[in-house]
This record gives C-alpha cells, structure tokens and sequence, in this order.
C-alpha cells in the first residue's frame, strides 16, 4: 500500500502515521474509534507486515485515513513528517556523495520504495551521480518496477531542491 503526500510504502508510511499518532494521541484514537479493525495498533506492525499490506476503497481502514487527514492537525504533522522524511533522504544522499539534482530525485523516489535494499543501497553506497546509471539500477531492481514514465519525467524536466518555506512563501 501506498499513501500519503509523498505516496510513502511500506514501512515508510507505517513510520509517517506514526509520527502523525504521537503528534496527538488523543484525537487519532478518537478517529479510530469509529472504524472497525486495529487501527491505533497497526502503527506498531512490523515492516514486513506494511510491505504486504494493502486495502480496497470500500475498507474502513480506508476510510479512516480519509477522515484522519482531513483533520488539520493530521494534514500538517504529515506535511513536518515529510520535511523531516526528504532532509533525512537528501542528507543520508550527500553524506554518501551523491549530488546530482535528478539522481538524488531518483534516489528519494527509490527510498520510499525500499530505504536500504536494491538500487536505493546502490546508489547510496557508489556515491553515483550519473543519472543514466541511477536509472539502469532502477530498472534492473526486483523491488522497484519503476515506470518508465516516472524516469522519463524526471530526465526531462528540471528540478530545483526547494524547501516547504519557499513554497509557502511562492503560493501564500
């Protein structure tokens, strides 16, 4: 399953809802309480559990999230989430030498996927920066089938990294 702002998988949205849960207890087991199943466990369940995990529209689980975060409170702990989630990617990326602005674009879409596996772990351990490389690890990894739109829409468009403040203060 995937969701969220940055369409986090896995573990990693396991871990994002969890910082949403531990940014207001109180009121995500309210929500919660209103839906069947173990919704205020499940942010305990282990990674391997959230890789396997998926749900249907028509779920309450589902159903839940949509009322989670139309919360206020859920929306912005998701979006301080996420600044901690891409400074966490871009660092653990230039810690490792890699700088190039659409490798490490790749590189966070790689990480949401599988954080230390496959092409993630490639590109983070070479330091690569050549982005037609990164894209020949992406493909050739088992656990990111990468579209192929998705590479070329990175090859083909610029990119500038850019922090939430700046586009707060572009669209006030």
């Amino acid at each position: 399953m995937s969701g969220g702002i940055l369409q986090w998988r896995g573990a990693n949205y396991r871990d994002m809802l969890q910082y949403v849960y531990n940014t207001n207890p109180d009121e995500y087991r309210s929500i919660a309480k209103k839906y069947t199943g173990n919704l205020t466990q499940i942010v305990d369940y282990s990674s391997s559990w959230w890789q396997k995990h998926t749900i249907k529209a028509t779920d309450s689980e589902y159903k839940f999230y949509q009322e989670l975060f139309s919360t206020d409170w859920a929306s912005e702990a998701q979006w301080n989430y996420a600044i901690e989630y891409e400074r966490k990617v871009l660092e653990d990326a230039r810690s490792h030498g890699v700088t190039d602005e659409k490798t490490i674009i790749l590189f966070s879409r790689l990480y949401n996927y599988h954080s230390y596996a496959g092409a993630t772990q490639q590109i983070r351990d070479n330091g690569i920066n050549d982005f037609n490389t990164a894209c020949d690890l992406a493909r050739a990894d088992e656990y990111f089938l990468c579209p192929e739109n998705t590479i070329s829409l990175i090859a083909n468009e610029s990119y500038e990294i850019c922090s939430l403040e700046s586009i707060r203060k572009e669209n006030p």
